[in-house]
């Protein structure tokens, strides 16, 4: 769960001044925002620094999309070594292309995606070299506002409404809660599995959404654990609630996961880390021996699919192969007919 300080809020007030500054400058049109004619452009973006699921929700789109359409994903490449515009193959490393578009390009293999700094540059880029593009998403793209989507999804953390969050650095907000105001579509992401009418009813009017704009809410849907393939040692999983976990993560708001992992295993031992950590080598030998020092019969090391791709670089290569290295893929479902919603909006562009 985000950690607020009211201590910061003086800078708070600092930083939410300049951010004012600046959506006032591309609110008035002193600042350019580029619209692109000959592609659709969809952003899935949050008001807040991570964690409130932006990579599944993008998978959905491409899910959906892909079989119909030309679609490249488009990524700053959060965190990677590398500079410019980079087509992704599965073959590179987090610290070539980041972990996220790692993660994209390692599962889909009928979409294009691509990482750029600059995202003016990087879709000029792939219209000259994939000129039969249709749709380009975009990640994490909310506050890039040199470019104006035509579909702006904003999500929001259901334990973590960015209406109840502070301004960096006292809170986790990258810029006013005013700024729903450029969504098409709110997603309330991480929800319980039912949520009540009234839930629903008293989020929906502590947004104050405009009548154009759409609220939908959704949950994460875990699928089976499965086998890492940088481990050479598998265990038999018939009886799976009487292993041992050793549980780390570096993502942003893992309560989630933690709380995954303790339905599916009778032990769990946490590790945590902070959101896209770059894993050193004295730190997975120290992984590696809390699974050593645990007494447990049965016991496996398990993380989430998105730290597995930053622990596929060359200088962490083979330091799992002699442990059992297990991971929990996620999906997302939405709420009533949120996904039939969803769909009719992008089909409508």
């Amino acid at each position: 769960m985000t950690q607020k300080n009211p201590l910061l809020l003086p800078f708070s007030y600092v930083y939410g001044f300049f951010m004012r500054v600046r959506n006032f400058l591309f609110d008035r049109g002193f600042l350019k925002e580029h619209k692109f004619d000959n592609v659709k452009i969809i952003n899935v973006g949050n008001l807040t620094v991570g964690g409130t699921g932006k990579t599944p929700h993008a998978e959905f789109l491409i899910r959906y999309l892909a079989p119909r359409y030309k679609v490249v994903l488009l990524s700053r490449g959060y965190r990677r070594k590398t500079k410019g515009f980079r087509v992704c193959c599965p073959t590179d490393t987090s610290c070539e292309i980041g972990d996220e578009p790692l993660q994209y390009v390692s599962k889909f293999d009928n979409i294009k995606v691509v990482v750029q700094e600059n995202r003016v540059e990087g879709v000029n880029n792939i219209m000259k070299f994939f000129p039969d593009t249709q749709i380009i998403i975009l990640d994490d793209a909310y506050q890039h506002r040199f470019i104006k989507p035509d579909l702006n999804i904003l999500l929001s953390d259901y334990y973590n409404l960015f209406k109840n969050d502070y301004l960096l650095p006292a809170g986790s907000l990258r810029e006013h809660s005013s700024s729903i105001n450029r969504a098409d579509i709110v997603i309330i992401t991480k929800c319980e599995n039912v949520i009540s009418p009234i839930t629903i009813r008293d989020i929906s009017k502590e947004l104050n959404l405009r009548g154009d704009q759409t609220l939908l809410f959704s949950s994460i849907d875990y699928q089976d654990i499965r086998h890492a393939d940088i481990s050479n040692i598998e265990i038999d999983f018939s009886s799976r609630k009487y292993t041992t976990a050793i549980c780390f993560s570096g993502i942003a708001n893992n309560y989630l996961f933690i709380e995954k992992a303790k339905q599916i295993f009778d032990d769990v031992e946490v590790i945590e880390f902070t959101d896209h950590h770059e894993y050193s080598v004295k730190e997975i030998q120290n992984i590696k021996k809390r699974f050593y020092d645990n007494y447990g019969n049965r016991k496996i090391v398990f993380t989430t699919e998105k730290d597995i791709m930053r622990l596929k670089s060359d200088k962490l290569k083979g330091l799992f192969s002699d442990i059992p290295l297990y991971y929990i893929p996620i999906t997302v479902k939405f709420h009533g007919d949120g996904d039939a919603k969803l769909i009719a909006k992008i089909e409508n562009l």
